[in-house]
């Protein structure tokens, strides 16, 4: 198959052209007419070529062609039929296709692969060109505001420095910015001046310094009953037992169990 591109002027070599009695011997001195010239343009009836120019004989049978833009402005299958009385009848078959294919397979353009719909919705598809092209909005389900703020996306230096600047650093270099320092103290004094809830237990060994704080000041201030076989660490109440350790003494070792 030949190509040519759409709605382009082309010369193309036809034939070759054989005298109609021995199909054999070459006709070099035809003359053949635009009139001649047959063209059915993608299946459409035949019609003559619109570019004028009589054809000229090249070598071997064959003769110079000239089409013009209208000749090609049509997609699809060109038929060219030509039929001398003096020789055999003579045809060419071409495919029109658009530039941008006849660039890309002959040249350096590319396919032009533009989407027209994601998953059948031309919508979705105009919104993520939207969002390429400006940062999205249709019509206010935003994002955009995010590109166009200049603080945001680092252009506007000054305002950046400002930000750094309250970034706690980490280096032992630098002291921490007073920003970073009143804030990790705000947070600090409102984890100490939480109220804090009552243990239900002794903690264990790998409990929380929180926990281990905490049962030493209810051991402190709480009620703490002894006996000589135990002793009982009461909640907040003064009656509940929080926790309790056994006492015994043989005479020689004094021992006081775990808190359970």
């Amino acid at each position: 198959m030949v190509y040519l591109k759409q709605s382009t002027a082309v010369t193309k070599l036809v034939g070759p052209f054989l005298d109609v009695d021995d199909g054999d011997t070459e006709m070099t001195a035809l003359s053949i007419l635009q009139a001649d010239v047959r063209l059915s343009k993608n299946g459409g009836n035949m019609a003559q070529k619109t570019e004028s120019t009589t054809l000229v004989h090249d070598e071997l049978g064959f003769y110079t062609c000239l089409l013009d833009e209208t000749d090609t402005n049509t997609l699809g299958s060109l038929k060219l039929m030509i039929h001398e009385a003096t020789a055999l009848s003579v045809w060419q078959e071409f495919m029109v296709i658009t530039a941008n294919q006849y660039d890309t397979l002959f040249s350096t353009d590319l396919f032009q692969t533009d989407l027209t719909q994601i998953s059948g919705d031309a919508t979705s598809l105009a919104d993520l060109k939207d969002f390429v092209d400006t940062g999205y909005d249709p019509v206010l389900h935003d994002v955009e505001t995010v590109k166009v703020n200049t603080d945001m996306v680092g252009t506007d230096s000054a305002a950046t420095a400002i930000e750094m600047a309250k970034v706690p650093k980490s280096d032992s270099n630098v002291v921490w910015n007073t920003t970073a320092q009143a804030t990790i103290l705000t947070q600090v004094d409102a984890s100490l001046d939480a109220a804090q809830t009552e243990l239900a237990s002794a903690p264990a060994y790998t409990s929380s310094i929180r926990n281990m704080i905490q049962w030493a000041f209810t051991v402190l201030k709480g009620h703490v009953l002894t006996t000589n076989t135990g002793i009982s660490v009461k909640k907040a109440d003064g009656s509940t037992e929080l926790s309790a350790s056994v006492l015994s003494d043989n005479g020689t070792t004094f021992d006081r169990s775990e808190f359970s």
